[in-house]
C-alpha cells in the first residue's frame, strides 16, 4: 500500500468485500460443511455446564485475547452461521460492523487523508474490516504492476504460514471499491494490527485490531510490513518514501511480491 488518496469521491462504498478477477463467488458464501457450530443459548461462554465448543477469541467486552495479539498467534475462527448463539455473540465481534463508528477522516500534514479515532480505544478493540475486490495472486499482481511511481495503491496482501511449508495469500484490492479504513496509513510503529478472521468462509476477513490504548483524536496506522511491523527486516522496502515520523521509522515503504 501507499499514501491514501486526496479524494472521497473515488469509490464505491463497500460494507464487506466483493469477488473480483480470478475469485469465485462461492468461495464468499456460507457453507454448511465448512465449519461446525456450537450449541450455546444466546450468548457463547467457556464457563457453562456445556462449554462452547467454538475457539473464544474475545473477552466478553469485545476485545481480542492478548494471545491473538502475538506475532504467532492461533488462526480466528468466530461463531458462524451453523451455531446457535445469536447474531449479537461476543464471539462474532468483526461481523457487528464493517468499521467502528468512533472513527473519523481527516488531512494529514504529509500523507494526504488519515483516518482518526473520536474517543479513546483500548487495547484489542475491533476497528474494522478492510473490504475491497478479492483477487487471485496472479491478477493483485497485475493491478500492482500497473501502478505508476505517483500512484496510491490500496492493494493488501496478506500472508499465512502454514506448519506444513506452504503460505496462504489473501489480495484485497480497495482501489475502486471499500470503505473508510483504504484511508489508513502505514506507520513503522503501528496502534492497529492486521489479522485473518474466519466465520462462513474459506477465504478470511483482514480485520483491524488495536494493539494498544490508543487516545482520542489520534491517527490509526497498521504496519505494512506485517503484524506489528516486526517484519520490517525480513521485507524489502521500495522507493516510496514513508512519512509516518515514528522513532522506528525505515524510510520507505515496504515492495510488495
Amino acid at each position: 500500500m501507499a499514501m491514501a488518496s486526496s479524494s472521497l469521491k473515488d469509490y464505491t462504498s463497500l460494507d464487506h468485500c466483493v469477488s473480483g478477477p480470478g475469485i469465485t463467488p462461492d468461495l464468499l458464501t456460507s457453507t454448511d460443511s465448512i465449519y461446525p457450530g456450537c450449541h450455546c443459548n444466546e450468548t457463547c461462554s467457556s464457563d457453562s455446564d456445556i462449554p462452547c465448543s467454538c475457539s473464544i477469541a474475545y473477552t466478553t467486552d469485545r476485545c481480542l485475547l492478548d494471545a491473538y495479539l502475538t506475532e504467532s498467534s492461533p488462526p480466528i475462527f468466530e461463531c458462524n452461521a451453523n451455531c446457535s448463539c445469536n447474531v449479537s455473540c461476543f464471539n462474532r465481534t468483526s461481523q457487528q460492523y464493517s468499521y467502528h463508528p468512533e472513527l473519523d477522516l481527516f488531512h494529514t500534514c504529509s500523507k494526504g487523508m488519515g483516518v482518526r479515532t473520536l474517543n479513546f480505544i483500548p487495547n484489542g478493540s475491533y476497528l474494522g474490516e478492510y473490504v475491497g475486490e478479492l483477487l487471485s495472486t496472479s491478477q493483485a499482481m497485475k493491478r500492482l504492476g500497473q501502478l505508476q511511481p505517483a500512484d496510491s495503491c490500496y492493494i493488501v496482501q496478506y500472508k499465512e504460514h502454514l506448519s506444513n511449508g506452504n503460505t496462504l495469500v489473501t489480495n484485497i484490492d480497495a482501489t475502486q471499491k471499500g470503505n473508510l479504513l483504504r484511508f489508513i496509513n502505514h506507520s513503522c510503529s503501528p496502534n492497529l494490527m492486521m489479522v485473518a478472521v474466519r466465520s462462513n468462509s474459506i477465504l478470511p476477513r483482514l480485520c483491524l485490531f488495536a494493539c494498544r490504548d490508543i487516545l482520542s483524536q489520534e491517527e490509526i496506522c497498521f504496519s505494512y510490513f506485517g503484524r506489528k511491523g516486526n517484519g520490517i527486516s525480513s521485507v524489502d522496502t521500495g522507493t516510496k518514501q514513508c512519512f509516518c515520523d515514528s522513532e522506528e521509522c525505515i524510510g520507505y515503504l515496504p515492495l510488495m511480491q
